[in-house]
This record gives C-alpha cells, structure tokens and sequence, in this order.
C-alpha cells in the first residue's frame, strides 16, 4: 500500500495531465519525476519507520528504569525481568505513625534531645536498639489492637524499666538465672552489650496486649546445613495469606543490631510455599537511623530514610559495615570482651556444651509474634526453622 496516497507511483496520470500520444521528451521526463517522487516517497516512509521504531526503543527503556527504581530488581536479569513482584506486608501507615510520635516529655536527659528529633525513635543510647525495638513493635500492637489506649510501655525509658523490673513489673529474671557477666539488663541471658534475643523476646511478650505470642526464631546457619536464602524465606512467611503481618524484631550484621522487619517483596505469597519464594526486597525499619553517636554515623545502616527497602542482593551480601544477614550472629569480641556472646546464666544455663557448639552464634535470629502460646512453649524458650524447641535444659 503507498503509504503517501496523495504522491503518484511509476505509471499514474497526473489530473490534469492531456490523454493524447505524448512525445519521448515527455515520457522521459514523466518517468524520470514518477522515479524521482516514488524514491522521495520511499525514503520518507523509511524515516517515518525509524522515528516509530526510536520512540518504542525509548518507552521500553523508560518502563525499564521505573521497575528497576521502584523494585530495585534488576530489569535485564532474566529472572526479574519475566516476573511478577509482590507486596507482602503489616501496615506500614502504623509504623510510621507509632515511630514519628513528636510528645518528647519521656524521653531520657543523655543523650540530651535535640530539635527535630522524634520522642519515639532513633533509639536514645548506643546499645538500646533493641529496647527501640520493643517500643516501636509494642506501640505497633497496641494501636491494632486497641487504638494506642493500655499501652504501659510507650516510651524507651519504660520499655528499659521493665526489662530490668524497676517499675513494679514482672520479674524479668529467666527460669534458668541472671547472667554470670554485668548485664545491661536483668532481662538477658548473656553478658550481651545491650539486650539479647530473650531479652527482647520476654520484653515484647510482657508489654504487647493480651493474647500476643512472641518467641525467639533461630535459623540454622551454614554450619547446620542452613542458608541465608532459606532463613530468609522462613523470615517472609510472616507475611502473606497465611502470615501473621506483624513487624519483627531482626539481629543483623552478625548480632551488632537489631531492626525491625515488615515485609517483603516476592514473586509469590511467601506465607504459603516459602522454598519456592524468590525474594527481592526487604523492608527494613531502623532504630539507628539519626540516632547522636559519638562512635558510628547515623546512617550507618539505613543510608537515606528510618524506612527503606532493602534489595536481597544487599540483604543477603553486603559487605564492610552494613552485613545485613550476610553474616550470621557472632560474639563481636573487641578489646577481649564478648559483646553478643551465647547465654551463660547462673544457677543454670539455657543449654549444655556439649551437645550444642552454640547458641545464637553461627545462625540467623529473629525475635517473632506467633500463634504458639505460653502453655505449649514459654516464651523463655527459642524455636528452630520448623517451629520446634532448640536443645535446652
């Protein structure tokens, strides 16, 4: 089809052209125009051609940059670039609103507040992202659960009060005794530097309203036939049809911090068949982000916002300071001393050596709500990937 239908092709009479026997001058000349018109036409239509096919070339490539923006999956791998990324997570509108809290009048005199800085978060001394931890959670279950009112433990110098039983509480002693080491609250089970999974996992249950389970998750690690991927599907199953969606308290970088997880991003819902999950981003909230330090940045971990989504690239193989999950929990000595060793408690101990090598250290730990309540397994006791009780006395 001539795609120029008011230009004439080899042979067409122009309108007013005569229908007498024209001479060789003018058939030459007729031809030679026709020739010249149809070539003209030829390369118009070629550039039209080219100009449609650029325009596609760069709204594919525009597609590209925004799933690649707005995901942080990388678009030219073949994995990512035929798949379909799903949102699987608590509210993250609630998050925000227990995190952003501006009422200062609790807030501790060291570090002294400074403008702008939220009453809630960052956490309000160097060790107590795990109290931050328990706060911003806690606040997080008390709003679902009763719009915010009963809440006993809003600020971070409550959430500290109770794990060490100064404010009239319950005992936060474990069954099995106090750690043999000055421990930063009485509440731990180790000489940890600040507050120890059982720490935590005590102090969420003991706050959180009625009817709210939490225990402490430990994943096998490498040396236990585990992987980074498969504890990190066991962590996204929280999420989804089947999941509790609720926010999670997460060590990282080899236990020197502790986050709060609220979802993912996976190409299926990771709460019904998570072995076959393929994650490709976390959600992390973090307790450090903006916090006064005289010893590490405030964006040590988080580099932009207290929330971001986190690729699994990163999550699972960041290297130099922010490790994510890329190693497991370790004991951090510096200068001789153990600051998130394994649970040493007097007059008993959590668990024997043997049988166990260790406890926390060389897997990945997570201090999660679930539907197991105290009378199946206190809240004292840690669980494995499969939702068993780990060898203990």
């Amino acid at each position: 089809m001539n795609p120029h239908p008011t230009r004439l092709r080899i042979g067409h009479l122009r309108p007013n052209q005569p229908t007498n026997q024209p001479t060789n001058q003018s058939i030459n000349q007729s031809i030679n125009q026709s020739i010249n018109q149809s070539i003209n036409g030829s390369l118009a239509s070629l550039m039209d051609r080219a100009t449609a096919t650029c325009w596609r070339l760069a709204a594919a490539l525009f597609t590209l940059a925004l799933l690649w923006r707005f995901t942080n999956a990388n678009p030219l791998n073949a994995s990512v670039a035929h798949a379909t990324v799903y949102t699987y997570m608590a509210d993250d509108t609630t998050m925000a609103a227990v995190v952003n809290w501006t009422d200062q009048s609790k807030r501790p005199n060291n570090p002294p507040i400074l403008p702008g800085m939220w009453a809630n978060w960052p956490q309000q001394q160097d060790n107590w992202c795990g109290i931050a931890s328990i706060q911003a959670i806690n606040a997080y279950a008390w709003q679902k659960y009763s719009g915010g009112s009963g809440n006993s433990y809003s600020s971070q110098i409550d959430v500290f009060n109770l794990l060490q039983g100064t404010n009239g509480g319950p005992d936060p002693t474990s069954p099995w005794g106090l750690s043999t080491r000055a421990q930063t609250v009485k509440a731990n089970i180790s000489g940890d530097g600040g507050t120890d999974p059982r720490a935590v996992t005590w102090g969420l249950y003991s706050a959180t309203p009625l009817g709210y389970y939490y225990h402490n998750y430990i994943y096998p690690g490498p040396g236990n036939g585990g992987t980074v991927l498969r504890a990190t599907q066991n962590l996204a199953s929280d999420y989804g049809a089947n999941g509790i969606n609720h926010p999670v308290a997460v060590t990282i970088n080899g236990g020197a911090h502790i986050v709060v997880v609220t979802g993912v991003k996976a190409d299926r819902d990771p709460s019904q068949n998570p072995s076959t999950v393929t994650i490709y981003n976390v959600d992390v909230w973090d307790p450090w982000f903006g916090a006064p330090s005289v010893w590490l940045n405030p964006d040590y971990y988080n580099g932009t916002h207290v929330q971001e989504w986190i690729t699994y690239a990163d999550w699972s193989g960041g290297s130099g300071k922010k490790q994510w999950w890329a190693k497991t929990y370790q004991a951090n000595v510096s200068n001789g001393v153990a600051y998130d060793p394994d649970p040493l408690t007097a007059p008993g101990n959590y668990y024997n050596v043997p049988p166990l090598s260790y406890h926390w250290i060389t897997n990945w730990v997570t201090m999660e709500q679930d539907n197991i309540p105290p009378s199946t397994y206190s809240e004292n006791i840690a669980l494995n990937n499969l939702g068993n009780p780990v060898p203990h006395n």
